[in-house]
Protein backbone atom coordinates (compact mmCIF):
# COMPACT_ATOMS: atom_id res chain seq x y z
CA UNK A 1 0.00 0.00 0.00
CA UNK A 2 3.21 2.50 0.84
CA UNK A 3 4.17 1.99 -2.54
CA UNK A 4 1.09 2.92 -4.08
CA UNK A 5 0.94 6.01 -1.90
CA UNK A 6 4.39 7.23 -2.93
CA UNK A 7 3.26 6.37 -6.77
CA UNK A 8 0.51 9.00 -5.83
CA UNK A 9 1.71 11.66 -4.21
CA UNK A 10 5.42 11.00 -5.15
CA UNK A 11 6.90 10.75 -1.84
CA UNK A 12 5.63 10.15 1.61
CA UNK A 13 4.09 12.45 3.87
CA UNK A 14 4.42 12.72 7.05
CA UNK A 15 1.26 13.16 9.54
CA UNK A 16 -0.94 12.52 6.59
CA UNK A 17 -4.12 11.13 8.05
CA UNK A 18 -4.92 8.60 4.79
CA UNK A 19 -1.42 7.13 5.20
CA UNK A 20 -2.67 4.95 8.17
CA UNK A 21 -4.11 1.95 6.85
CA UNK A 22 -7.29 1.11 8.25
CA UNK A 23 -8.07 -1.87 10.15
CA UNK A 24 -9.87 -3.96 7.11
CA UNK A 25 -11.39 -6.89 8.68
CA UNK A 26 -12.68 -4.27 11.45
CA UNK A 27 -14.16 -2.14 8.99
CA UNK A 28 -15.68 -4.28 6.52
CA UNK A 29 -17.76 -6.35 9.64
CA UNK A 30 -19.19 -2.42 9.83
CA UNK A 31 -20.03 -2.03 6.07
CA UNK A 32 -21.62 -3.90 3.32
CA UNK A 33 -18.28 -3.84 1.54
CA UNK A 34 -15.70 -6.75 1.42
CA UNK A 35 -12.57 -6.35 2.13
CA UNK A 36 -11.32 -6.59 -1.47
CA UNK A 37 -13.79 -3.87 -2.11
CA UNK A 38 -12.36 -1.20 0.67
CA UNK A 39 -9.19 -1.64 -0.71
CA UNK A 40 -10.24 -0.96 -4.21
CA UNK A 41 -11.99 2.38 -2.57
CA UNK A 42 -9.26 3.24 -0.59
CA UNK A 43 -6.96 3.69 -3.27
CA UNK A 44 -9.97 5.97 -4.69
CA UNK A 45 -10.22 7.49 -1.31
CA UNK A 46 -6.13 8.39 -1.56
CA UNK A 47 -6.12 9.59 -4.83
CA UNK A 48 -8.70 12.27 -4.18
CA UNK A 49 -7.70 13.29 -1.11
CA UNK A 50 -4.56 15.02 -2.42
CA UNK A 51 -2.17 16.03 0.12
CA UNK A 52 -4.21 16.78 3.52
CA UNK A 53 -5.38 13.28 3.33
CA UNK A 54 -9.37 14.74 3.86
CA UNK A 55 -12.03 14.76 1.62
CA UNK A 56 -14.52 17.44 1.48
CA UNK A 57 -17.99 17.54 -0.91
CA UNK A 58 -15.88 19.04 -3.72
CA UNK A 59 -13.10 16.60 -4.04
CA UNK A 60 -16.14 14.02 -3.29
CA UNK A 61 -18.41 15.03 -6.00
CA UNK A 62 -15.85 15.02 -8.46
CA UNK A 63 -15.93 11.43 -8.69
CA UNK A 64 -17.88 10.69 -12.02
CA UNK A 65 -19.72 7.89 -10.03
CA UNK A 66 -20.73 10.19 -7.19
CA UNK A 67 -21.43 13.31 -9.72
CA UNK A 68 -23.99 10.85 -11.55
CA UNK A 69 -26.28 10.82 -8.09
CA UNK A 70 -27.72 14.19 -7.26
CA UNK A 71 -28.02 12.94 -3.84
CA UNK A 72 -24.89 12.24 -2.99
CA UNK A 73 -23.83 16.02 -2.05
CA UNK A 74 -27.00 16.06 0.15
CA UNK A 75 -25.89 12.57 2.10
CA UNK A 76 -22.05 13.97 2.22
CA UNK A 77 -23.14 17.02 3.95
CA UNK A 78 -25.39 15.13 6.09
CA UNK A 79 -22.46 13.10 6.93
CA UNK A 80 -20.84 16.11 7.95
CA UNK A 81 -23.45 17.44 9.98
CA UNK A 82 -23.48 14.07 11.94
CA UNK A 83 -19.81 14.57 12.67
CA UNK A 84 -19.48 18.46 13.19
CA UNK A 85 -16.85 18.33 10.67
CA UNK A 86 -16.34 19.94 7.37
CA UNK A 87 -14.47 17.36 5.61
CA UNK A 88 -14.40 13.39 5.97
CA UNK A 89 -11.95 10.73 6.56
CA UNK A 90 -11.81 7.29 4.99
CA UNK A 91 -14.60 5.63 7.73
CA UNK A 92 -17.14 8.45 6.67
CA UNK A 93 -16.36 8.14 3.26
CA UNK A 94 -17.20 3.81 2.98
CA UNK A 95 -20.00 5.05 5.54
CA UNK A 96 -22.12 7.57 2.71
CA UNK A 97 -21.34 5.17 0.22
CA UNK A 98 -22.45 2.15 2.03
CA UNK A 99 -25.70 4.00 2.59
CA UNK A 100 -25.82 4.71 -1.33
CA UNK A 101 -24.49 1.30 -2.33
CA UNK A 102 -26.80 -1.10 -4.25
CA UNK A 103 -26.27 -3.30 -1.93
CA UNK A 104 -28.70 -1.29 0.25
CA UNK A 105 -31.44 -2.65 1.08
CA UNK A 106 -34.72 -0.34 -0.47
CA UNK A 107 -36.01 -0.10 2.98
CA UNK A 108 -32.80 1.24 4.36
CA UNK A 109 -31.83 3.32 1.51
CA UNK A 110 -35.75 5.19 2.02
CA UNK A 111 -35.15 5.56 5.56
CA UNK A 112 -31.68 7.24 5.23
CA UNK A 113 -33.35 9.44 2.83
CA UNK A 114 -36.08 10.91 4.79
CA UNK A 115 -32.77 11.29 7.66
CA UNK A 116 -30.63 13.41 4.63
CA UNK A 117 -33.59 15.11 3.66
CA UNK A 118 -35.02 15.66 7.17
CA UNK A 119 -38.74 14.95 6.08
CA UNK A 120 -41.37 16.71 9.43
CA UNK A 121 -43.34 13.76 9.29
CA UNK A 122 -46.10 15.17 11.83
CA UNK A 123 -46.65 13.39 14.64
CA UNK A 124 -49.69 10.68 12.90
CA UNK A 125 -46.82 9.71 10.41
CA UNK A 126 -48.37 11.87 7.63
CA UNK A 127 -46.98 13.32 4.61
CA UNK A 128 -48.88 15.76 2.72
CA UNK A 129 -48.73 17.31 -1.18
CA UNK A 130 -46.82 20.26 -0.94
CA UNK A 131 -43.94 18.03 1.96
CA UNK A 132 -44.03 15.34 -1.02
CA UNK A 133 -42.80 17.46 -3.85
CA UNK A 134 -40.19 19.00 -1.24
CA UNK A 135 -39.08 15.30 -0.82
CA UNK A 136 -38.89 14.84 -4.57
CA UNK A 137 -37.01 17.97 -5.09
CA UNK A 138 -34.13 16.54 -2.81
CA UNK A 139 -34.11 13.23 -4.19
CA UNK A 140 -33.49 14.31 -7.92
CA UNK A 141 -31.23 17.05 -6.93
CA UNK A 142 -33.33 19.75 -8.27
CA UNK A 143 -32.58 18.85 -11.96
CA UNK A 144 -35.96 18.76 -12.98
CA UNK A 145 -37.72 21.96 -14.04
CA UNK A 146 -40.48 23.07 -11.90
CA UNK A 147 -43.31 22.20 -14.46
CA UNK A 148 -42.02 18.53 -14.76
CA UNK A 149 -41.33 18.18 -10.89
CA UNK A 150 -44.79 19.40 -10.47
CA UNK A 151 -46.19 16.78 -13.03
CA UNK A 152 -44.33 13.98 -10.83
CA UNK A 153 -45.36 14.94 -7.55
CA UNK A 154 -49.04 14.83 -9.08
CA UNK A 155 -48.39 11.26 -10.25
CA UNK A 156 -46.82 9.98 -7.30
CA UNK A 157 -49.34 12.06 -5.21
CA UNK A 158 -52.09 9.71 -6.99
CA UNK A 159 -49.55 6.37 -7.13
CA UNK A 160 -49.94 6.87 -3.69
CA UNK A 161 -53.54 7.48 -2.77
CA UNK A 162 -54.45 4.41 -5.29
CA UNK A 163 -52.49 2.36 -3.13
CA UNK A 164 -53.69 3.86 0.20
CA UNK A 165 -57.15 3.31 -1.00
CA UNK A 166 -56.45 -0.38 -1.54
CA UNK A 167 -54.41 -1.58 1.03
CA UNK A 168 -55.04 -1.45 4.94
CA UNK A 169 -53.77 1.83 6.31
CA UNK A 170 -51.20 1.33 8.46
CA UNK A 171 -49.26 3.21 10.90
CA UNK A 172 -45.32 3.04 10.59
CA UNK A 173 -45.39 2.24 14.32
CA UNK A 174 -47.53 -0.45 13.39
CA UNK A 175 -50.80 0.58 14.43
CA UNK A 176 -53.93 1.28 12.38
CA UNK A 177 -53.43 4.91 11.38
CA UNK A 178 -56.64 7.25 10.54
CA UNK A 179 -58.19 7.96 6.82
CA UNK A 180 -56.99 11.27 5.71
CA UNK A 181 -56.83 12.45 2.66
CA UNK A 182 -54.94 15.39 3.14
CA UNK A 183 -51.93 13.57 3.96
CA UNK A 184 -49.78 9.98 3.35
CA UNK A 185 -48.81 7.51 5.61
CA UNK A 186 -45.39 7.03 6.01
CA UNK A 187 -45.87 3.42 5.42
CA UNK A 188 -47.28 3.53 2.35
CA UNK A 189 -44.56 6.12 0.89
CA UNK A 190 -42.42 3.88 2.27
CA UNK A 191 -43.63 0.87 0.68
CA UNK A 192 -44.38 2.84 -2.37
CA UNK A 193 -40.79 4.55 -2.82
CA UNK A 194 -39.09 1.01 -2.16
CA UNK A 195 -40.73 -0.04 -5.45
CA UNK A 196 -39.85 3.18 -7.65
CA UNK A 197 -36.78 3.71 -9.92
CA UNK A 198 -36.40 6.85 -8.10
CA UNK A 199 -34.37 3.96 -6.25
CA UNK A 200 -31.53 5.16 -8.62
CA UNK A 201 -31.23 8.32 -7.87
CA UNK A 202 -29.80 7.19 -4.32
CA UNK A 203 -27.27 4.93 -5.86
CA UNK A 204 -24.25 5.10 -6.73
CA UNK A 205 -22.06 2.35 -8.60
CA UNK A 206 -18.65 2.06 -7.66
Amino acid sequence: MQKVKDLIYGKPIEQHPAIEEPDWKMLSSTSLFSVKELKRLYLRYIHICLEDGLVTQARFMYMPEVTSCPFAALAFNHEMEQTQRDHLDFSHFVRILDKLSPKAQPMEKVEYMFDVLQIDFDDRDLLDEKELGLLLKGLTGGMHAPHVLDALTQECWKNLNHERNHEHDMGFDGEPGVENHKGINRAVLTSHLCSLDLQNFITVQF
